[in-house]
């Protein structure tokens, strides 16, 4: 609304080349397009009308998993395009830790996905290579000379489980459990 405070906020974000993380509930039209030229480049509050606007006016959209009543729709919505963009990505926003501890993160969103019928490859291009894309991540989202050796082995592609999980390149975990203790971070 054209907070002098906020402006500065975003201002200092852009000018420290920062990416603009927007929470766009219900902005639509001339309000969406001057909340852009703001410098805000995505949102994560999603509804099916909404994603398809945010995308068609530049927003990178990330489907979150705290909202699952959502996801029939935006799925729906998505299946209405074209193509599907590389400015979708996915995010675990308003997901409190024991939930992720007992339902799983981005994985469980993923599922969701699949199973509100969106195909489980661009599911996970969403998680991998669109995320690194919008994160400005070159060394991530692709398997690929140069890139981080970070995967996930899964035995289907219709309920995504873990069967094997390395990080740079090393095993860390097979089966559900880690093979060795991870180092804390320094």
């Amino acid at each position: 609304h054209g907070s002098k405070r906020m402006q500065e906020i975003v201002q200092a974000g852009l000018n420290s080349g920062k990416l603009i993380e927007g929470h766009a509930r219900g902005l639509s039209g001339a309000d969406l397009q001057a909340y852009l030229a703001a410098g805000v480049t995505s949102d994560h509050e999603l509804t099916s009308a909404g994603a398809l606007e945010k995308l068609r006016a530049g927003l990178t959209i990330e489907i979150r998993g705290s909202h699952p009543y959502l996801l029939p729709d935006i799925v729906a919505a998505l299946k209405t395009l074209p193509h599907l963009s590389s400015q979708i990505t996915v995010c675990t926003d308003d997901v409190p830790p024991d939930m992720l501890l007992e339902k799983g993160g981005i994985i469980a969103l993923l599922n969701l996905l699949i199973e509100h019928g969106l195909p489980a490859v661009d599911a996970l291009r969403f998680a991998t290579l669109n995320a690194a894309l919008r994160l400005q991540r070159h060394d991530l989202g692709l398997i690929a000379a140069g890139r981080r050796a970070d995967l996930v082995v899964f035995d289907s592609l219709e309920k995504l489980v873990a069967r094997e999980v390395y990080v740079g390149g090393e095993r860390l975990a097979h089966a559900g459990r880690l093979l060795k203790p991870i180092a804390p971070a320094t």
